[in-house]
């Protein structure tokens, strides 16, 4: 598997459009085509007077995407990179000419009004990225926003994400995570490739947090009982709740990407264990990351995924 020294790539002219709040971006033309730089998050987490920087993320982001794409979805590409001293992830832009992302926080707010309208007992509240998603409002979304009406397979892509979501531990699908495509030339709409995957597979771990977690008694627990990026009557869901909520597009989801992922699983361990361990003396992905990265999937898929399929 290829690192791409992405030093000497001159910035685009759509460097300093990339918003979000997962650290630093630039904007850089690689193979005379559009791409996004994303840097380590770096976070001042109070440890023994140390700034500790997120520098999984990038890594998380290439590998929570490509399971994305090894399971058949419409993804952003993405690679391994070093730019600036750093280990990054690289993402393709993915807008044609004349389109333009609409993320789902600002759909959402644009049919607030409307929908409180037609559903006077329900909070409609406005959303921003980052915060967390209330369920119970974005569904109602789902089946009434005219925006989103225009869309095909978003409610399908809505699900079958909150299940991969949970497979990578990726707890921050927010409003700000997904959107559609509007193209001004043919006054049309697309679903966007799924993107934003940079908080899975608990990026913000240390490489002694994680070999401290390899040795807890209580491992399971801790690669099972993470919680989802969404709300539901003012009550966090955990993956196992969200898996026992009644939904039937959350059950078509289930009994479509199920055997999916079981016969795809021996592909994802070893695109995992491909990925370089170092590049330029860099840390890139140690051995104790793979075998906990790998060993959270297996067990994600056996004690939680697997058994709501078989429900």
């Amino acid at each position: 598997m290829e690192i791409y020294d992405l030093t000497k790539c001159e910035y685009s002219n759509r460097h300093g459009s990339y918003g979000g709040m997962a650290g630093d971006k630039d904007g850089i033309i690689f193979n005379n085509e559009f791409w996004i730089v994303k840097y380590p998050k770096s976070s001042k987490q109070f440890i023994t007077n140390l700034s500790v920087s997120y520098v999984s993320s990038p890594l998380s982001e290439f590998i929570g995407s490509n399971i994305y794409e090894i399971l058949g979805y419409d993804v952003h590409k993405t690679i391994l990179g070093y730019r600036n001293n750093k280990i990054v992830v690289a993402c393709k832009d993915f807008r044609k000419k004349n389109e333009d992302l609409r993320e789902m926080n600002k759909i959402k707010n644009a049919a607030n009004r409307e929908l409180a309208e037609i559903y006077q007992n329900v909070s409609f509240t406005s959303s921003s990225t980052g915060d967390r998603v209330q369920l119970q409002e974005l569904l109602l979304h789902l089946k009434n926003n005219t925006i989103l009406s225009k869309v095909s397979g978003v409610t399908q892509r809505f699900w079958e994400t909150a299940v991969i979501d949970i497979l990578i531990d990726n707890n921050d699908r927010n409003n700000g995570n997904w959107g559609i495509l509007y193209n001004s030339d043919t006054d049309k709409y697309r679903l966007a490739p799924i993107y934003d995957n940079g908080n899975s597979f608990s990026n913000k771990a240390s490489e002694e947090d994680l070999e401290k977690y390899l040795q807890e008694k209580d491992l399971e627990n801790r690669l099972i009982g993470g919680r989802t990026a969404y709300d539901y009557n003012g009550k966090t869901l955990s993956a196992k709740k969200l898996l026992n909520f009644d939904n039937n597009d959350l059950k078509e989801a289930l009994i479509k990407i199920i055997p999916i992922i079981e016969q795809k699983l021996p592909i994802i361990f070893s695109f995992i264990d491909d990925i370089p361990e170092k590049y330029n003396d860099s840390l890139v992905c140690s051995k104790s990351r793979k075998e906990y990265y790998k060993l959270g999937i297996q067990k994600r898929f056996d004690k939680l995924l697997f058994p709501a399929y078989k429900r």
